[in-house]
């Protein structure tokens, strides 16, 4: 499935916050957007599974505009994990996972045989299946990261829509993470902070300055030290690493 962004602008108490912003994510890429602090990448993807309402422009799945679907229908297409998630009640694990199979579910309709193979499978792959049982309150931010993802995974959609998915999150597991991000076989839609996971998993990145896209490309043709100069206002080499991606270095301006 395609996801496809034209023209977006979001503004907020009549502050424009997204401006002009369009993108691409054909079927199966894994998508990446850049940019420092502020730049709009959270506020383009609220935008994008419908939590902010755009003030111009359109998302589209496959064509279709995701503003002519009910919430279940897109819910049942656009799988999410936000930055940030504030619940009201205090819920299992388990049960976390579960509500990635509500938009399937009539008012009252049990979880059958299938959810239950998708809730368990989603925690497995994510390594949280010993947490079964646990409160979600209790848990580290690494480990409610992992939550949120396995929940995601358990919606079974066809796109992923993810928000710095790797926060909190220890080496060992954004590197799994991210491993399952790219072997999920979905279109994936991700806000990115690491730059060299950004270059390590992502067919294409967009970066964001100032509410607007300031360049796209593969990561080699985007991530150069001039680029990210004028990105991130710090120095940087680039260099091949062993495995034919790129790895970046850090220093600060003038050093």
């Amino acid at each position: 499935m395609e996801l496809c962004v034209q023209d977006l602008a979001v503004s907020i108490r009549n502050t424009p916050i997204v401006q002009g912003v369009s993108l691409h994510a054909g079927s199966q890429e894994v998508i990446g957007i850049i940019g420092p602090n502020g730049s709009g990448k959270s506020t383009l993807l609220k935008a994008v599974y419908r939590v902010l309402k755009p003030s111009g422009g359109a998302v589209l799945l496959d064509g279709k505009a995701l503003s002519s679907m009910s919430l279940r229908e897109s819910a049942q297409s656009l799988g999410v994990m936000a930055q940030t998630n504030e619940f009201s009640f205090d819920f299992s694990v388990e049960k976390m996972v579960r509500m990635g199979r509500t938009p399937y579910k009539g008012l009252l309709e049990r979880d059958n045989a299938e959810d239950d193979r998708l809730v368990a499978e989603a925690m497995e792959r994510t390594g949280i299946t010993a947490l079964r049982e646990r409160s979600f309150s209790t848990l580290s931010g690494g480990e409610k990261q992992r939550v949120l993802i396995a929940r995601a995974l358990a919606q079974q959609t066809e796109v992923l829509i993810l928000d710095e998915p790797t926060n909190h999150l220890d080496i060992q597991y954004q590197l799994q993470l991210m491993e399952l991000v790219k072997s999920c076989g979905r279109t994936v839609v991700a806000a990115i902070h690491d730059l060299n996971l950004a270059a390590a998993y992502c067919d294409r990145l967009y970066a964001m300055k100032g509410g607007r896209i300031a360049g796209s490309g593969t990561p080699r043709e985007l991530l150069t030290p001039s680029f990210l100069r004028e990105l991130y206002q710090v120095e940087a080499e680039v260099s091949d690493g062993a495995d034919g991606g790129i790895r970046i270095f850090f220093r600060a301006a003038g050093k």
